[in-house]
């Protein structure tokens, strides 16, 4: 998918990322003593979990109009089961934190763990999509479409 012909997948994951990261982190603070940050945690990890849907969808219909190879491919779905496994353990992290419909007010070891897990998961597969775009060169304009590289001036 594109707007003003970008892919929108791209543009998208680095919310979920920077909540996820900063929950965790707000996690961990929160675990080692700054427990003002455990309810803040919960709202940047419910922020990612959103804006994590929100990519996944646009990423999958990439995924079903890409024009790839097998390799390509197979680094794709990677990418995307490594990625949907860390909205589903973010998930977790969030209804662990729950009492009732609230984030819990005391910081909890369960939710901290899946959230380090999450982040770790996140991690792997955000390398995977990066290997998609720099290696494979998936989404990425080919030169020859551009025109020639410009020649440098040898001087």
């Amino acid at each position: 998918m594109r707007i003003l012909g970008h892919l929108i997948h791209p543009m998208l994951v680095h919310f979920p990322v920077a909540f996820w990261t900063l929950g965790t982190l707000f996690d961990i603070a929160a675990y080692a003593g700054w427990q003002d940050l455990w309810q803040p945690a919960g709202f940047l990890i419910l922020l990612g979990l959103a804006l994590g849907l929100l990519s996944a969808v646009v990423g999958g219909v990439d995924f079903a109009l890409m024009e790839a190879d097998d390799q390509a491919r197979s680094t794709a779905e990677i990418h995307m089961m490594l990625m949907l496994g860390a909205w589903m353990i973010y998930l977790m992290a969030y209804l662990f934190r729950l009492e009732g419909t609230m984030i819990a007010t005391e910081t909890g070891l369960v939710p901290v763990i899946l959230s380090v897990v999450g982040f770790l998961t996140m991690l792997v597969g955000g390398r995977y999509g990066g290997h998609l775009v720099y290696h494979h060169g998936v989404g990425v304009a080919k030169r020859a479409s551009r025109g020639p590289a410009p020649k440098k001036d040898p001087a």
